[in-house]
């Protein structure tokens, strides 16, 4: 049996060259390992192809370290790999973050091995860029805009400028002043703002009010009277006013308080002068008390 390797080159002058047929050139010789080399010729009779470590030949990765039946025995007087067994740090970020260029920078490490030594490579790099510019190594955040405080009072539900929870008098449009409850004269079952009850009551005294000087100007303006079986007919304007007895007569002014019993035009504008001059006096009375109550200012129109 013939193992060399310079046999090989001889006879079959690449690995890759077609073996011989085992059936036609091995002459019942063993293929073991089923490549097509017989045994008798193949380096590797136990490993397929001719290459291996035992061929004879130090090729391919085979080394000393790891074939010196091929490549002989390593020199103990040559140096080995200076880094083997050398551990290093692992890469990554080291250092504070800092400033640059409105952004967040930090130095990145790279660490390697050089004749047994650590070393290393450090970069600097952007690790976040800033959209309100940077300072002491932070993005700048704008604070978020602030937002009021609950109402611990809850919602105003009746509308009446007190929460829910502290209206002593839930339902009822009442004052602040009075925590929800109506303040003096308003009603309770009144169903809106106390201080449009006090301008509603001040704005009834001055429609009377206007209604007095309107009537007044009719009175001053007597056009004709008469008397008819006992029965004084006044006209007054476009009105007609019937009295009853004959020394004169009584009517009611109806709507404005004032009855006139004996008819005679100086009385009954004194009357009415009288009842407008009460009506104005009401009226500031009325704005005096609401303001001082309620806390209401009302439209007086004046």
């Amino acid at each position: 049996m013939v193992r060399l390797s310079n046999y090989i080159e001889d006879y079959y002058p690449a690995p890759t060259t077609t073996p011989p047929s085992q059936d036609s050139d091995c002459d019942g010789v063993p293929d073991s390992d089923n490549d097509g080399w017989c045994d008798d010729i193949d380096p590797c009779p136990y490993t397929p192809g001719i290459t291996c470590c035992g061929d004879g030949s130090c090729r391919g990765d085979e080394t000393c370290e790891n074939c010196p039946e091929d490549c002989g025995e390593c020199d103990p007087t040559s140096p080995g790999d200076p880094c083997e067994g050398v551990t290093c740090p692992g890469d990554g970020y080291v250092g504070d973050p800092y400033c640059k260029n409105g952004d967040v920078y930090q130095k990145y490490r790279d660490y390697y091995c050089e004749n047994g030594e650590c070393k290393y490579t450090e970069t600097e790099t952007k690790i976040k860029d800033c959209e309100g510019g940077c300072e002491n190594g932070g993005c700048v955040v704008e604070p978020p805009p602030s937002t009021p405080p609950s109402d611990p009072c809850g919602d105003d539900l009746d509308g009446d400028g007190v929460g829910e929870n502290c209206d002593n008098c839930p339902g009822v449009k009442g004052k602040v002043k009075y925590n929800g409850c109506r303040c003096p004269g308003v009603p309770d079952d009144y169903g809106y703002d106390d201080c449009m009850w006090w301008q509603g009551k001040y704005n009834f005294l001055k429609e009377k009010e206007q209604r007095l000087n309107e009537l007044k100007a009719h009175f001053e303006n007597v056009s004709s009277w008469t008397k008819v079986g006992g029965i004084a007919i006044v006209v007054i304007g476009g009105l007609t006013f019937i009295g009853g007895t004959t020394a004169g007569f009584g009517i009611m002014l109806i709507g404005v308080g004032i009855e006139v019993i004996h008819f005679n035009a100086d009385y009954v504008i004194s009357k009415i002068s009288d009842t407008i001059s009460e009506c104005k006096e009401k009226r500031f009375n009325i704005a005096l008390e609401a303001s001082t109550l309620c806390g209401c200012v009302l439209d007086t129109g004046d």
